[in-house]
């Protein structure tokens, strides 16, 4: 039952005793004087049990806004820690996402720093290759005997 519905049933239920009180104190067979006093005492009747009643709602009342407050207090606080967690899981992940792309960027900068030194040295090797091809070559072609040369021997 909610607060709405609880309110407007402790409501019904004291108009229904007041209206009955007083038709009960009206068609009483009483004289005047003693309904008179009947009904005085128990409109302080009723009073008294009005200031009870608002008395034992008023403090069930506090004690709702207490534990909501403090449940509220609490949820808070899980909600402001899980907030804290994944907080600082995304910043481990991004330390460790840098920490991974630095090395990557080392490693591939190593690569290419050794594939540079190895094409250049296999542009020297090759190089010396070909030297040595036109050099051999050169002496090759100077230790033939020419063709005219052997054309005039004969």
């Amino acid at each position: 039952m909610n607060n709405q519905s609880f309110y407007t049933f402790i409501g019904g239920v004291a108009t229904g005793i007041v209206i009955g009180s007083i038709t009960a104190a009206l068609f009483a067979p009483k004289n005047g004087q003693e309904t008179r006093d009947s009904i005085v005492v128990k409109g302080q009747k009723w009073q008294q049990q009005a200031q009870d009643t608002k008395e034992d709602v008023a403090a069930r009342g506090g004690a709702l806004a207490a534990s909501m407050k403090d449940r509220k207090e609490r949820v808070s606080s899980t909600i402001q820690d899980q907030v804290k967690a994944v907080s600082d899981r995304a910043k481990q992940a991004m330390e460790t996402t840098n920490q991974e792309w630095q090395a990557l960027k080392e490693e591939s900068l190593l690569a290419a720093s050794n594939a540079r030194e190895g094409v250049q040295e296999e542009k020297e090797r090759l190089k010396q290759d070909i030297d040595q091809e036109i050099q051999e070559a050169k002496h090759a072609a100077s230790s033939r005997p020419s063709a005219s040369s052997s054309t005039d021997e004969s």
